[in-house]
C-alpha cells in the first residue's frame, strides 16, 4: 500500500500515511484539525536486475577476484562495473 506524505496548513506538521490509490486524500490534520494538502513526493522506489538470485556466486570486487574483469581487485567493495 502507498505512503502518502501530508503538510498541515495550520500547524505546518509533516506525517504520512499508509492509504490505498483508491481511498480520498485527507482532508484535515489529525494533530489540530486544520486542512492538510498532499506533498507530491519522487518515490523511494527502484528495480534491481535479476535481483540477490543472479548475483549468487559472483565475485565481487575488492575481493580476490573481480567483478568487473580487471586483473587487479578494485578497492571499493562494489565499483560497479567501473
Amino acid at each position: 500500500m502507498p505512503v502518502y506524505e501530508y503538510q498541515c496548513n495550520g500547524c505546518f506538521k509533516r506525517f504520512e500515511v499508509s492509504q490505498s490509490m483508491r481511498d480520498a486524500p485527507l482532508q484535515s490534520c489529525p494533530e489540530c484539525g486544520e486542512p492538510v494538502k498532499r506533498i507530491l513526493t519522487g518515490g523511494n522506489g527502484f528495480l534491481v536486475k535479476g535481483g540477490a538470485a543472479e548475483m549468487r556466486g559472483r565475485p565481487q570486487c575488492g575481493r580476490s577476484q573481480t567483478c568487473c574483469g580487471s586483473s587487479v581487485p578494485c578497492e571499493e567493495p562494489s565499483c560497479g562495473g567501473v
